[in-house]
């Protein structure tokens, strides 16, 4: 896809990531000449669907906001094929990546982080919406040190669609609190969950809860206890490890009350590291002093005094001292939620024994499209071609990668998207002497190299037929870049060239320059070259940072113009004078 463009606008200019649901691209806006993220989907994607639907309500809901720290949306396209989201680019990398990179953040690099990320959710929240799906994948770490927050709102509408919700479930099951698990839908005290997750990961590059399964996932949050940051490092303050237990505690009441409160304790730790301040629990004057939930109200002046009390029967007393002092709401409103997980996994294990049966991917690389749909048919497998790029080592046409990998388990009847080979960027160029004009057009057609009418000098030749090549440039045998451009000498016979393009009138100029290493990702350079013939194209194609660009120009009259673009904008003007 590399090169193509969206919806008659949307150029892809490089490819930054994929997962279960999304290619995500690096494009250019054509009409504002500005650089985009595009989120395609993997999956076809009606225009008309509500998912579609609900990407453009959640896109016109988020346009009141700006935030430096907030993902701006810009629209939902559709391509004819599938859909696809468009948003404002940012340079830089997920945190995601950076813990595969890094595995663990320092404590205030940490803070930081969650700083950003609540200031981005209280713009969010302050609207009414929520983000709902807070991750590492989530969260771009961009070039000048702050982070921005990505895909908000997304969540409404994976829901729309079962393929696309089963997709970004397995993704999202790590930073997802026992109440969504449990079947609830996403608040701001979910975000506030999430982001505690978020912190924890970051700062032990773990997560603090996991399973072999989704469902066997949100088991663990909803049962197993705070594991704290201490007994991981011994260094982390005992300050920020209580504000994420906060953040994380499985009592959606009892976390804290808004994002602004999290906020707040944030940064209160993150003065206290730069100051050289002594770190508390609760912190003095921060929000932790705040109590969310009063779990018994008040005394007033009247209800200080002693009241008589009847004794307890022997059942009242037993329910007392099994409760031990736990509100009776907030026992029952566990049980209730034990039991939710627990119809939840059984569930799930429904839904898993109707579905086909997985299998393995077998391993397609190298064979040839067919070739791989023949192997994966009597699996009832499909291959769907996903996208094609060049390759020097796979020939044209031979599968380069899979996703699902080799060995990954996959459902039957399911599609194993496949990158496929373009061949090589280089091709050797025949012997076209002595053969027809015909015959070496199509013959350089088949190998994507270009003849072009201006590339043709006719010449007189005793021995050569009228319309054999007499001699060409690059010479046969030579190993050149594909799309380049064939000059041909071509037999007129015994007739002398009589016509104002005789050899004797053209001239020849070298273009010849490097693209800069400072250029991000491929570009597309073109040259138009304007002589006493008038405006041509004399070369159009894509080239990557540090590689040369070496053109040969013949051109007839008293003057040539040369101009260069890239990606659509002038780079250099030249004009030239015959001597």
């Amino acid at each position: 896809m590399i090169g193509g463009i969206l919806a008659g606008r949307y150029e892809i200019l490089q490819e930054i990531e994929s997962d279960g649901v999304f290619q995500t691209f690096k494009g250019r806006d054509r009409q504002s000449g500005k650089d985009v993220f595009i989120r395609y989907f993997r999956q076809t994607i009606a225009p008309e669907s509500p998912l579609v639907a609900e990407l453009r309500k959640q896109v016109g809901a988020q346009q009141s906001i700006n935030h430096s720290s907030l993902e701006r949306l810009i629209a939902v396209e559709h391509d004819g094929k599938t859909a696809f989201i468009v948003s404002e680019y940012t340079p830089g990398a997920t945190l995601d990546a950076r813990l595969k990179r890094l595995a663990t953040l320092t404590v205030p690099v940490v803070v930081a982080i969650g700083i950003d990320v609540c200031e981005a959710l209280v713009a969010l929240h302050e609207v009414g919406l929520v983000h709902g799906d807070v991750s590492a994948r989530a969260v771009l770490s961009t070039s000048n040190e702050g982070v921005k927050l990505l895909t908000p709102g997304f969540w409404r509408a994976y829901s729309q669609d079962g393929t696309v919700a089963l997709g970004m479930h397995k993704q999202m099951a790590h930073y997802l609190a026992p109440e969504i698990t449990a079947g609830g839908m996403p608040t701001p005290q979910s975000d506030i969950y999430a982001v505690g997750i978020l912190l924890w990961q970051a700062l032990a590059g773990r997560y603090p809860y996991s399973g072999e399964n989704p469902v066997a996932i949100g088991i663990s949050h909803a049962s197993s206890p705070y594991p704290s940051l201490r007994q991981v490092s011994g260094s982390i303050p005992v300050a920020l490890d209580e504000i994420i237990k906060k953040a994380t505690d499985k009592n959606p009441l009892k976390r804290y009350g808004s994002v602004s409160l999290l906020l707040a304790d944030l940064k209160a730790v993150q003065d206290a590291l730069r100051f050289g301040k002594k770190l508390t629990w609760p912190l003095v004057g921060a929000a932790s002093e705040v109590e969310v939930e009063q779990v018994a109200p008040t005394l007033n002046a009247v209800d200080a005094e002693p009241q008589p009390t009847k004794p307890m029967n022997k059942k009242e007393k037993r329910v007392r001292e099994e409760s031990d002092g736990i509100p009776m709401w907030l026992a029952g409103l566990s049980y209730m939620m034990l039991i939710l997980v627990i119809m939840a996994f059984a569930g799930w294990v429904f839904f898993n024994s109707q579905k086909p049966r997985t299998i393995p991917v077998p391993n397609l690389i190298g064979l040839q499209v067919e070739e791989a749909r023949k192997e994966l048919r009597p699996l009832g497998l499909k291959l769907r071609e996903s996208r094609f790029q060049v390759s020097d080592k796979y020939p044209n046409g031979a599968v380069i990668e899979t996703n699902p990998i080799a060995g990954d388990d996959i459902r039957q009847g399911a599609y194993v998207e496949a990158t496929i080979s373009k061949g090589s960027r280089f091709v050797e160029v025949p012997d076209f002497r002595g053969r027809s004009l015909e015959e070496t057009r199509a013959l350089a057609a088949s190998l994507n190299l270009e003849i072009a009418d201006a590339d043709i000098e006719y010449v007189r030749d005793r021995e050569l037929e009228e319309g054999m090549i007499v001699s060409q440039i690059p010479e046969p045998r030579k190993k050149v870049e594909r799309y380049t451009r064939i000059r041909l000498k071509v037999s007129n016979g015994n007739e002398r060239v009589e016509n104002s393009e005789s050899s004797d009138e053209w001239h020849t100029h070298r273009v010849r320059f490097t693209i800069p290493d400072s250029v991000t990702g491929d570009v597309t350079v073109r040259i138009d070259i304007t002589d006493d013939r008038g405006t041509q194209v004399l070369l159009e194609r894509m080239f990557s940072p540090g590689e040369e660009v070496d053109e040969r120009v013949r051109w007839v009259g008293k003057e040539l113009l040369i101009r260069t673009f890239i990606d659509g904008e002038l780079a250099d003007q030249q004009t030239h004078r015959a001597e």
